[in-house]
């Protein structure tokens, strides 16, 4: 899971807040950057934008790369906010995966973005709720 907070850490370390100095206020009122806006600039080839979704990306590959290795599931889906920004992350993302995870794994597992991912969380939590009673 990465949220805004965790992009906005990311943008801070990497000096974007000399970009936009009201970086760190705000979040999330309305006020200051968001990971939106961090993709807008990406997308607009800023460099630190960039360099703060690789990082993302990097980081990202590390987590699933241990899912890989650890449970060789059959799919992995990216849904949410993350999954609106899978141009800026692909790349990189995919690269640090193959230079990570066990090959065999790797082969197997379908990495996939979600196309219906505005209801997912309210429909995992109610089979979550629907299994526990089953």
């Amino acid at each position: 899971y990465i949220g805004t907070k965790g992009i906005i850490n990311i943008a801070t370390k990497l000096g974007l807040k000399n970009i936009i100095p009201p970086l760190r206020c705000n979040i999330g009122a309305g006020g200051g950057i968001t990971p939106a806006i961090i993709a807008d600039m990406a997308r607009k080839n800023n460099k630190k934008a960039i360099a703060v979704f690789n990082k993302i990306s990097e980081y990202l590959a590390v987590g699933i790369c241990g899912i890989i290795n650890i449970f060789n599931p059959d799919m992995i889906s990216f849904s949410g906010g993350i999954s609106n920004n899978w141009d800026l992350i692909k790349k990189v993302f995919l690269r640090e995966l193959i230079k990570r995870s066990f090959s065999t794994p790797l082969k197997h597992v379908k990495i996939i973005k979600s196309k219906n991912h505005k209801n997912l969380g309210a429909i995992g939590a109610a089979l979550l709720s629907l299994e526990k009673r089953g």
